[in-house]
């Protein structure tokens, strides 16, 4: 419990956070980040990675030169938001929703983020971005 700040490393990374405002931050490999309750701030890095905030107001990190197709599996609309690293919003492309509910944020160099399971009334806009 606490306030936890972890790193990856170069092989395929588990992290947990638990309880409190963790810091993660994945490797370059294929990485799992569970941020747990709290408010967290997750980036996979480079890789195809899973990331999940758990309760609390996440912030999700996509940032310029990370190669992958992340996958967000927990993203709430009007709590988390995602944060843009080294891009703005025109590198940015919301797909639309599938039947699964699922929407693909498509960023300019052939990165993607899938946001999983999103309700009906979700509606992925500039609102759910902060530019860094």
């Amino acid at each position: 419990m606490g306030n936890d700040s972890l790193i990856g490393g170069t092989g395929h990374d588990h992290l947990y956070g638990d309880i409190g405002n963790d810091s993660l931050i994945g490797g370059y490999k294929k990485d799992y980040l569970v941020g747990g309750d709290g408010n967290d701030y997750l980036n996979g890095n480079h890789g195809d990675d899973y990331l999940t905030g758990g309760e609390g107001a996440d912030t999700f990190v996509i940032q310029k030169h990370h190669r992958g197709k992340d996958t967000i599996i927990d993203f709430t609309d009007d709590t988390d938001i995602i944060m843009l690293k080294g891009l703005s919003l025109d590198d940015v492309r919301i797909g639309s929703r599938s039947l699964e509910g699922n929407v693909v944020i498509e960023i300019k160099g052939g990165y993607s983020v899938t946001l999983l399971d999103l309700d009906d009334s979700t509606v992925i806009d500039a609102e759910d971005f902060t530019v860094m």
